[in-house]
């Protein structure tokens, strides 16, 4: 018990000088979430980059060259050709994932298809990425060229979000001017200047992310939406939305008259509350 009692001491006191001596930004715990910690025996280090131990809002210290580098290689899939008549069909597609792979295929512009299957950790690492399927990929398979490739579609087990089923990727040929569909997330600007937020109405997003045709090196990242006019009750629709030189949106019909965002009243903006 007192060499229990020594111990914890020990790491009270590391934990205080840490504390006292840790980057400015970190010593309220208020004011950065950085600061929270999850275990009596995390410490905040003396660095000015704030590291912090592992587990307590990881990435927070990231430089942008390294988040550059790591989103890189995060863009790169490894995979291996399926071997024909022992890793097709649904048993050998199940003991593939036990094995630590994710049975997938890649189809090109003719039609044809590649059987293969991917390292279950470079797929994991991109799974729920928001930017999935507007995405580039680099390619490297065995014993053919560098592909750049799209997702469309990774399937994924309703109950356990670990189990990757199965991946499809459609191979993009620029030298054929080949275009592509793409789901691209859009982000609401000038929100502070809208009259109808000021006065409390409530924003309904009604489509977060929008479909575009584009070819692989005119991808946005996102698109941007203006509500700074925006009142109570008013509505912006898709066919108002504002695309960069090269996309255009996907010719789906109910496009033609579908709202992306409204702004509706509420009891504060009746003055009710």
């Amino acid at each position: 018990a007192h060499e229990a009692a020594s111990l914890w001491g020990t790491h009270a006191a590391r934990s205080s000088h840490h504390a006292l001596h840790a980057h400015p930004s970190a010593r309220t715990a208020g004011s950065c979430p950085a600061a929270t910690l999850r275990s009596s025996i995390t410490f905040i280090s003396t660095s000015p980059h704030l590291w912090l131990a592992p587990g307590t809002c990881r990435g927070m210290a990231l430089t942008v060259a390294a988040k550059k580098k790591r989103q890189a290689a995060r863009s790169v899939f490894n995979p291996v050709l399926r071997e024909s008549g022992t890793e097709f069909g649904k048993f050998e597609s199940r003991l593939l994932r036990k094995e630590g792979w994710v049975p997938g295929r890649i189809q090109m512009r003719d039609g044809s298809v590649f059987g293969v299957k991917f390292p279950y950790h470079e797929i994991r690492n991109v799974a729920f990425d928001r930017n999935l399927k507007s995405t580039l990929f680099t390619v490297h398979l065995k014993d053919h060229e560098t592909m750049r490739c799209i997702v469309r579609e990774l399937q994924i087990d309703p109950v356990d979000d670990d189990d990757l089923t199965h991946i499809n990727l459609l191979k993009y040929e620029p030298e054929h001017n080949q275009t592509i569909i793409v789901e691209i997330p859009f982000a609401v600007i000038n929100v502070d200047k809208s009259p109808g937020v000021k006065k409390g109405g409530m924003l309904n997003v009604v489509m977060p992310k929008v479909k575009v045709v584009c070819s692989g090196d005119t991808i946005p990242e996102v698109l941007e939406l203006d509500i700074g006019g925006m009142d109570i009750g008013d509505r912006i629709f898709l066919r108002d939305l504002k695309v960069p030189a090269g996309v255009q949106l996907a010719p789906i019909d109910h496009y033609k008259r579908a709202a992306l965002v409204t702004l509706q009243k509420t009891r504060i903006s009746m003055g009710k509350v």
